[in-house]
């Protein structure tokens, strides 16, 4: 796989995304006058084609984005985007990314403002081998814990600095799979209740044998997954028009996917070129990942994005970030869109 293709997280890898990879990142600077010609939006996606998207997708398929007259492209990680299809009104690039990533990509210079939040809730775990003999947060001092090494490393870091549990732990280099776990390698490694977790529930490892710390039950955690747009885009009233109707259709499909989970996947399939999504798997991760979006309607909340700004500035050693960002989220799409009122 290409450096394209890889997953990533960190701020210039999260810059390529936006820039690179033969994706425009804003055009948007010269948008036409009339309202009628908004830009067309390509919504770069920092994983692949999965239930973790799958708001998203729904919105697509049932034509919400249709409904709320924007044009949206959705680009899993590693899929390129034929610019000449996707129309003549100009185009801005968008991206999910989790909290920590993009709040290092704006530090090193990328312009990016938060516009919406489905995620409200952290999806971070520890899972811990049973018979390591860790049954809290309090017993890593000394054992060998998984820690991914790409962008994710800073928020995992900075949750278990803010549960003081992350000294006297050593870390080693994980990737997003179990297999450390698998092997033995590490007591415990750095999961995510809809990813590594489920890796291993698709494995067939038996829940008694393992010990499930969760940011919920010892938050604080950094938020998951926003909606970023590059800050130039919010100078437009129409574009800032388009951003509010892209956030009003995905909150209606992500609504349509928690009352409607299984259908929910079994659309997600339908955009699997290569059939790789198995249906049993992705129902399991459909669930977990409406109990993270219950409840939301796409606006950030501030006090959580502070408790996430708290947390990476008081992580030690090399941080995601190193003061706090100004200008780094704004309502006014959302509000636009009627986020801020009841579904």
């Amino acid at each position: 796989m290409d450096a394209c293709g890889e997953r990533r997280g960190t701020a210039v890898r999260l810059t390529r995304r936006l820039l690179g990879c033969g994706l425009i990142a804003a055009l948007a600077a010269a948008l036409p006058a009339q309202a009628s010609d908004q830009p067309a939006l390509i919504i770069r996606l920092n994983g692949p084609l999965g239930a973790q998207f799958a708001g998203y997708y729904v919105a697509d398929y049932q034509g919400f984005y249709e409904e709320a007259e924007v044009a949206v492209t959705l680009a899993p990680s590693g899929v390129e985007i034929d610019l000449d299809r996707i129309g003549p009104t100009g185009i801005a690039t968008l991206v999910i990314e989790r909290m920590p990533a993009a709040l290092e990509a704006r530090e090193q210079g990328e312009a990016l403002v938060n516009i919406g939040q489905f995620f409200a809730r952290s999806a971070l775990e520890l899972v811990c081998r049973k018979d390591s003999g860790v049954t809290a947060l309090a017993d890593l001092r000394g054992r060998r814990v998984g820690l991914w090494s790409n962008g994710d490393r800073a928020g995992m870091l900075a949750w278990l600095t803010g549960q003081a549990a992350a000294e006297g732990v050593e870390f080693v280099d994980q990737g997003h799979d179990p297999s450390l776990l698998l092997e033995k390698q590490v007591d415990c490694i750095s999961a995510r209740s809809w990813d590594e977790h489920a890796q291993l529930v698709d494995a067939d490892v038996p829940p008694e044998d393992l010990v499930v710390l969760t940011a919920a039950d010892h938050g604080p955690a950094p938020l998951e997954e926003g909606v970023w747009a590059p800050a130039e885009l919010l100078e437009s009233p129409h574009t800032v028009r388009a951003l509010g109707g892209f956030l009003y259709a995905a909150r209606r499909g992500w609504s349509w996917a928690r009352e409607n989970p299984v259908e929910a996947v079994r659309i997600v399939q339908e955009y699997d070129r290569d059939k790789t999504l198995k249906e049993k798997p992705q129902v399991r991760r459909m669930h977990e990942i409406n109990r993270l979006t219950e409840g939301t309607g796409g606006m950030l909340d501030p006090t959580a994005f502070q408790a996430t700004v708290d947390l990476l500035l008081a992580a030690p050693g090399k941080r995601a970030i190193t003061r706090e960002p100004e200008g780094a989220w704004t309502h006014e799409p959302a509000e636009e869109a009627g986020l801020n009122e009841p579904e």
